[in-house]
């Protein structure tokens, strides 16, 4: 579980520093979830427990929530 959960911080915090904020089927695209057959609740859990935030939108469903940056702070 620990090289699934590098390798989903890894290619997040690769994403957040191109100032890109990918979306949970992003993730599940890549081999290492495909290969354990991760499902988007078992992304969603994993995704959480690295402090990332999902920036959820009644209107799209979970596989299109956007993954922002665990710093990321709304300015007005």
């Amino acid at each position: 579980m620990e090289d699934i959960n590098k390798s989903i911080r890894n290619y997040i915090e690769s994403k957040h520093r191109s100032g890109i904020n990918p979306i949970i089927k992003n993730v599940a695209d890549l081999r290492i979830c495909k290969d354990n057959k991760l499902k988007c609740a078992d992304l969603i859990n994993i995704i959480n427990k690295l402090g990332f935030k999902l920036n959820r939108d009644k209107d799209v469903s979970d596989y299109q929530v956007e993954i922002r940056n665990y710093n990321f702070k709304i300015i007005k």
